[in-house]
């Protein structure tokens, strides 16, 4: 590759300055992790079990005590087997004799959709304890969280030297998405980490196409496909970066050019095969035991082996339609329930739920940068790290650009990883404050350090309710205004619910929580089921509702007109009731039936109808479809 003299020059003061070993660099680095680590200790034996944790902790077991992959086909099993695989060596043991797990062999669909929350719900309610579930299912997210800082801290220190990996790694410990869902078992997190690691090795491949790194390039990207199954919108980067390499003309263009990409481009075909087998050895081990049900793709062969081969790509291809099937979602922001979903809705949430210091440092790095183009300035990225570069910001930058049109418009969450590239881009920032003048190294140096420490106290102000948070750019507007989904509640808020009840003396609150999924009564008998669009019962004085579900999911705008609090940092609502309520429809009265939202429209009240099914199997017919054969193995 030709290098300019501004390139070489850049490249001169990168190699005469030898990187600083002296030991406050990595007591720093210590200390933000440690920082990281009480906060996110914090959230996870704080926070209540969440929706998705309920059928997540369930399947994580059945995949490492059955090797079968049957429950929770809706994500790969990489994180679920993971906690798994710590309860198990806890001891914990749910019970397989249940009609819920014979009924998730059914090879019908609705059983197998209400098995795995039926089990999740009786695993924490009845077969353990919800605390000691919680607990040891939670420590491998919390230890993948503690890693993608470490990487983030890594790669940024790689690009930006050590004052560049320590700037990135003080905003990564203080972005509320991590700590929200950092120790929960969920898939958000690890994907984040599974993708970065997988356009670095990329960028390390196109740098040397060796075997070594065709390997590590195949683990990361397998890695990401067994985290979730949003890591498919990796490959659309793969083929951006394949062609932007074209304008990279090695040794002078033309055939010398060609010569210099084939390799390359071989390798990298060769390391997505790789990382495609290498899913498919895994999820075939995992279903080793699974039964031969006849599945949606391919129907029951004469032989159950020929069928345990395709178990796999079944497994995976039910996943990916069901990940198309819940798209295109319909947005909320600002109090308006749109009909389909806009492209602003997640840089609007990236300019909400990030630090104010992340924000405005993100600002900064983007005019400096475009200052530096302007005035034709050297550049900031040593050339043996140029092709790193390229594969970050665009793999991010197509990354992103996907989420923003697939009008998929849920949780923050569903955004982490674009988030977490731009951490790492943002290391370069450092190198570009050193080579200031004196004067104006100081200012920006200063105004940097600021932004970073303001970053460090927002989340530590906020803590532990890092789920609703939003910060001072959303001008005080209550959470249920600003956007809904998991932005604002998880359900991690129960712990304040109960305080609250105990507070007030209120024995069985009527609680309108969020999802469908969560046997809420039977965890804490002290809360009641109850729907905001209807009257509570006689003589209640006080309701909560979750902030997700008042506005965007039930239309309850009537509770607004009574006294109120927030709970769990704006996760939850209580309100303070008058001893007679005006008839439904008039001003102050529960919701006119014409005007009763369902959160599954063609199923009214799914919630009720899914608890009634986990208190008593025989309740399944509700669900039945068409059964499906079932063939032994």
């Amino acid at each position: 590759m030709k290098t300019t003299p501004s390139d070489q020059a850049a490249a001169n003061i990168a190699s005469s300055s030898p990187p600083d070993r002296r030991p406050w660099q990595w007591l720093a680095a210590g200390f933000l992790l440690t920082f990281m680590a009480a906060l996110l200790g914090w959230t996870l034996v704080h926070d209540s079990v969440c929706t998705d944790e309920v059928a997540h902790i369930a399947a994580g077991l059945s995949y490492a005590q059955k090797l079968d992959l049957r429950l929770n086909p809706e994500h790969p099993p990489l994180v679920k087997l993971l906690s798994g695989i710590v309860l198990s060596l806890r001891g914990v043991q749910p019970d397989y004799f249940s009609p819920f797990w014979q009924l998730s062999g059914s090879g019908d669909f609705s059983h197998l959709f209400v098995a795995q929350w039926a089990m999740g719900n009786w695993l924490l309610t009845r077969w353990s304890r919800p605390d000691v579930v919680l607990f040891w299912g939670r420590l491998p997210d919390f230890a993948i969280t503690l890693l993608l800082a470490l990487a983030i801290f890594f790669i940024a220190r790689r690009l930006g030297g050590i004052w560049g990996g320590l700037l990135s790694l003080a905003l990564a410990v203080s972005t509320p998405v991590f700590l929200a869902f950092g120790a929960k078992v969920l898939t958000d997190v690890p994907i984040a980490l599974m993708a970065l690691l997988t356009l670095w090795r990329l960028g390390a491949l196109w740098q040397h196409p060796g075997k070594r790194n065709r390997l590590l390039f195949a683990l990361t990207f397998a890695g990401a496909l067994l985290s979730k199954y949003s890591a498919a919108l990796l490959v659309p980067g793969f083929i951006a970066i394949w062609i932007g390499m074209r304008w990279l003309p090695e040794g002078g263009g033309g055939e010398r050019t060609r010569a210099w990409r084939r390799p390359r481009v071989r390798a990298m075909g060769r390391g997505v095969l790789e990382a495609f087998l290498l899913v498919y050895g895994i999820d075939l081990l995992l279903s080793l035991l699974q039964p031969a049900m006849e599945v949606f793709f391919f129907k029951p062969l004469p032989h159950w082996a020929i069928h345990w081969w395709l178990l796999p790509l079944e497994t995976n291809l039910m996943g990916l339609l069901s990940v198309l099937m819940m798209a295109h979602h319909s947005a909320y922001l600002f109090g308006r329930n749109l009909n389909h979903g806009v492209w602003y809705y997640y840089p609007v949430l990236l300019l909400l739920k990030s630090t104010p210091g992340f924000v405005l440092t993100a600002l900064l790095a983007a005019a400096l940068g475009i200052g530096r183009r302007i005035r034709g300035a050297p550049r900031l990225i040593a050339p043996e790290l140029r092709l790193h570069w390229r594969a970050l910001w665009m793999g991010g930058a197509i990354f992103a650009a996907l989420c923003i049109i697939s009008n998929d418009d849920l949780a923050f969450r569903y955004f982490i990883v674009p988030v977490a590239i731009l951490l790492v881009l943002l290391a370069p920032l450092a190198t570009a404050i050193q080579r200031m003048t004196p004067r104006a190294r100081i200012t920006a140096l200063c105004i940097t350090l600021m932004l970073a420490g303001s970053s460090l106290l927002s989340v530590l102000y906020a803590a532990p309710f890092f789920v609703p948070y939003y910060n001072v750019f959303a001008a005080g507007r209550p959470t249920y205004y600003l956007a809904g989904d998991a932005n604002d509640d998880f359900n991690q808020s129960t712990p304040e619910v109960l305080a609250f009840a105990a507070r007030h003396q209120v024995r069985h609150l009527p609680y309108d929580y969020y999802g469908i999924t969560v046997d809420m009564p039977a965890l804490y008998p002290n809360l009641n089921l109850w729907s905001c669009q209807s009257a509570p019962p006689a003589r209640t004085r006080w309701v909560a509702v979750s902030a997700a579900m008042l506005l965007q999911v039930h239309n309850c705008g009537w509770l607004l007109r009574y006294p109120h609090e927030s709970l769990g940092g704006g996760a939850v609502y209580a309100f303070r009731l008058p001893p007679v309520l005006p008839p439904a429809g008039m001003p102050g009265g529960p919701t006119a039936p014409q005007n009763v939202r369902h959160v599954i429209p063609s199923i009214p009240n799914m919630r009720e109808q899914l608890i009634r099914v986990m208190h008593d199997p025989a309740n399944f017919g509700f669900f039945s479809m068409s059964p499906r054969k079932t063939t032994g193995k």
